[in-house]
């Protein structure tokens, strides 16, 4: 029993394998095209279908840009499909052409490799394609058409008014730029706060920081002359405009006599100057009585000439 059963199964399997070598598809190649008749430079797309059997080897064809009187846009290949029996893949070329009349997709020659014997090679040959390109143009006409010209834009603005408006813009930050730059080379002068100061008050308030000032040594002695002669001659600048700091006592009452101080109050400061000098210059030092009259007869010539500025902008003299 036992041995019939090992036949069976023999026998089974046998049949089984001749089955399936008999299944195998046979090796083929269709040729289609999408259309026959199509206007100047439309896309024509050929399509070859492959059926062949597992383990099937092909040489195709090496086609660059043209194929006979037509250009090559587009060259693919699918991905092989199983089927019963064998596999299926499509080659898809897309051509155009760009004169009218009758044009001929030559034939393409395919080499296959079968799998069951590597030594024959099988080579399959495409029917050539016939397709009739017409024109775009209508029946009777040869010349194209112009193509439509550019859409006009709207201009918000004038164009005159649109290049002057970027001139001004560019001389705006032009001038800028070299206010910038000149601001930066020229900084404002620091506002002495000492010539906010009427001239007369500011002799007055000097001199009563001297008054009263007593004295240990024959340098500060002569020190404090020095700055009452100071005072008074940069009283006169301020108020005369007078470069009294720079001139001589002599020089200044003659500049003087050209303003409105009197005769006699020029001969008092006149006077009053030549002491300081003289204490200045030869180091003679007066008595000690004569510190007061010194500061008293400063202090008469600043009070004697003074103007005094009002709100109403009125002067006092």
């Amino acid at each position: 029993m036992s041995g019939i059963k090992i036949v069976l199964s023999i026998l089974l399997s046998f049949l089984l394998n001749i089955s399936a070598f008999s299944e195998a598809i046979p090796i083929t190649v269709q040729v289609k095209i999408d259309t026959t008749i199509a206007t100047i430079g439309d896309r024509i797309q050929m399509t070859i279908g492959l059926s062949y059997p597992e383990g099937t080897r092909f040489q195709f064809p090496f086609i660059e840009k043209t194929l006979g009187e037509t250009e090559v846009v587009g060259n693919r290949f699918s991905e092989p499909e199983k089927i019963d029996g064998g596999l299926t893949q499509t080659w898809t070329l897309d051509l155009a052409v760009f004169d009218t009349g009758i044009v001929t997709i030559p034939p393409l020659e395919i080499r296959a490799l079968s799998p069951s014997d590597t030594t024959a090679i099988m080579t399959f040959k495409t029917d050539p394609q016939k397709i009739r390109i017409i024109s775009v143009l209508p029946a009777g006409e040869t010349n194209l058409k112009d193509i439509k010209p550019p859409f006009p834009i709207r201009r918000t603005l004038p164009l005159r008014l649109l290049v002057f408006l970027i001139i001004l813009m560019g001389l705006s930050y032009g001038a800028w730029k070299y206010y910038q730059k000149w601001k930066r080379e020229h900084p404002p002068l620091a506002l002495d706060e000492r010539f906010l100061e009427a001239p007369h008050v500011a002799a007055f308030r000097k001199l009563e920081q001297l008054k009263g000032k007593t004295f240990k040594t024959v340098e500060e002695q002569m020190q404090y002359y020095s700055e009452i002669s100071q005072i008074i001659r940069e009283y006169i600048e301020r108020r005369y405009f007078i470069r009294a700091l720079e001139l001589t006592t002599t020089e200044i009452i003659i500049a003087l006599c050209e303003t409105d101080v009197d005769e006699t109050t020029q001969l008092k400061v006149g006077i009053l100057l030549k002491e300081l000098d003289v204490i200045k210059f030869a180091r003679q030092i007066p008595t000690t009585d004569r510190i007061s009259s010194v500061w008293s007869n400063a202090w008469k010539f600043v009070d004697k000439t003074k103007r005094e500025y009002f709100l109403t902008g009125g002067t006092s003299d």
